[in-house]
């Protein structure tokens, strides 16, 4: 008689040959974690450990307060999310074996041929170099991309453009006399902050109001250096800030409090997913928040219709983040 497996590896394998020849059928709970501790005498956490094993490869699922269950028969969609990896309540309805891929795994042609094997790719947030790899595969692999809009491909994505143009045009018509600023991120350039950046220009040009954009460091003394340099306060006429992230929140709520400015009267300030409420900053931000699972699971259901064949929803979808309005 052959030994009993005594590592997660092996229970794993050996819970996979059971379910294979029908012991376990698929639909039907599997033994429950104590069961299979005496069954392979091993502690808990090797139970576990095979378990996930087996759930990551799409042969079994937890469905809490009731157990471990045995899935389909049928072969599991093989799905890379390369990037940051997606929280699993997030991608749960794929009902596939999910594999993650840091972008440096596919930096080479090495790389991204092993992106051939899979039947779908989500692309977490890439930048220039990636989508270029995406553009790549295209033709080999169906793929969505998330929270980056890209010309010819699937994408899933927060409303970046519409959420600046949104509240920047919402403030020039509010404050007529008011000079637009946006504060831009200088040492780190991505699609994103382009993207914002992007609906606070069109909202100026289209009300013919001339704008300045501030570079601002990565450090908090540098940003506030900065906005010493460039802002002068004015009683006469306020300034409408608009920051392409909350990196430069603490930045700016230093320099007001020390020119002692009043906001939504000398200065109106917004930034970006800033879920800080005044009890950290003294007062409550206005800004937007991403909605990020509702973004990550229409990007599992858009992935899951090209896998499939069913190609019939729009090439873009956009998110429309949620807006708080604070004391700024």
């Amino acid at each position: 008689m052959a030994a009993k497996p005594t590592g997660a590896i092996g229970i794993a394998r050996e819970l996979r040959c059971l379910i294979e020849r029908g012991e376990h059928p698929a639909g039907q709970p599997l033994p429950s974690r104590g069961e299979l501790m005496r069954r392979f005498g091993v502690a808990r956490a090797t139970i576990d450990r095979a378990i996930s094993l087996l759930a990551r490869d799409a042969v079994v699922e937890t469905r809490q307060g009731a157990g471990t269950w045995v899935r389909s028969t049928g072969r599991a969609h093989r799905i890379a999310v390369i990037g940051s990896p997606l929280p699993e309540r997030d991608i749960a309805s794929l009902d596939a074996a999910v594999t993650g891929f840091g972008y440096k795994q596919v930096a080479s042609a090495g790389g991204r041929r092993a992106l051939h094997a899979f039947d779908g790719l989500l692309w977490n947030r890439p930048e220039a170099p990636a989508l270029a790899w995406a553009a790549e595969l295209a033709a080999a692999v169906p793929q969505v991309a998330i929270n980056r809009t890209v010309p010819g491909m699937a994408c899933v994505a927060t409303d970046h453009h519409g959420a600046y143009l949104g509240i920047t045009a919402e403030r020039l018509d509010l404050l007529p006399q008011a000079r637009p600023y946006l504060l831009r991120r200088d040492a780190k350039f991505s699609l994103v902050t382009q993207y914002r950046a992007e609906g606070f220009i069109a909202a100026c040009r289209a009300r013919q109001r001339f704008h300045e954009q501030i570079a601002m460091p990565e450090d908090f003394d540098g940003s506030l250096a900065v906005l010493e340099r460039t802002l002068t306060p004015d009683p006469a006429r306020p300034l409408l800030l608009v920051a392409d992230s909350r990196r430069h929140t603490g930045a700016v709520m230093a320099w007001v409090r020390r020119h002692a400015l009043r906001w939504r009267q000398d200065l109106w300030y917004s930034d970006f997913d800033n879920d800080f409420g005044a009890e950290i900053w003294g007062v409550e931000v206005t800004s937007f928040i991403q909605r990020e699972t509702d973004m990550h699971v229409a990007a599992v259901n858009r992935l899951r219709a090209l896998i499939e064949g069913r190609d019939d929803g729009p090439q873009h979808t956009l998110v429309a983040p949620l807006r708080r309005n604070g004391d700024t």
